[in-house]
């Protein structure tokens, strides 16, 4: 009888183990596919800034030889800023190169720092899923009124609104992934960031 009894036992844990193992593997699975899709949105982000600094030294170039001003270069870098900071800020919240406050942080303990890791994520989903809607709203407007910039550019207004929709959806997603990793797997958002006390 006690036999079978730690046997039973033996399955359960077993079982538990399993299951933990699984899911442990679809959330690491499921973060490195998302790190993927990143990559790729960084790499657009770097071609903006490489376009952005290109522009920006032909116009001081322009000035500068010719002393003739190109009046598209100041719009130009101002949207592509845009796009380099919202292609490429899931990424950098995935490397943990956001700015943390350390006096904070640094005090707390390992528990409360998940537990901390946890409230953050959570608060960060919502407030994506908010800006996500306002901008998504904003952009569809802009294109189903074919409004256009009449600066020196004549851009389409939401392509300059494109890449804080999808901004915002890739940080929500990024955070969604970081508060399962926090919660499931027991990995918080500072983890290696933080000097030992």
């Amino acid at each position: 009888m006690m036999a079978k009894s730690k046997e039973r036992d033996g399955m359960e844990i077993t079982k538990n183990e399993s299951k933990k193992d699984k899911i442990e593997k679809i959330v690491r699975k499921s973060d490195s596919a998302f790190y993927r899709v990143e990559k790729v949105f960084l790499f657009f982000a770097v071609i903006a800034l490489i376009g952005m600094l290109t522009s920006m030294l032909f116009g001081i170039g322009s000035r500068v030889m010719f002393n003739r001003s190109i009046l598209w270069v100041t719009d130009f870098s101002g949207y592509a800023m845009v796009y380099v900071v919202f292609l490429a800020a899931p990424w950098i919240l995935k490397e943990k190169g956001h700015v943390i406050v350390d006096i904070i942080t640094g005090a707390l303990s390992k528990k409360f720092l998940r537990v901390n890791s946890i409230i953050i994520c959570t608060v960060s989903i919502f407030i994506c899923i908010l800006l996500l809607i306002f901008s998504a709203e904003i952009t569809m407007g802009y294109y189903l009124n074919n409004t256009v910039m009449l600066n020196t550019i004549q851009w389409p207004k939401f392509a300059l609104f494109l890449p804080i929709v999808i901004g915002f959806l890739m940080l929500g997603i990024r955070f969604f992934i970081e508060l399962l990793k926090s919660i499931l797997l027991g990995e918080d958002i500072f983890d290696d960031r933080l000097p030992e006390m």
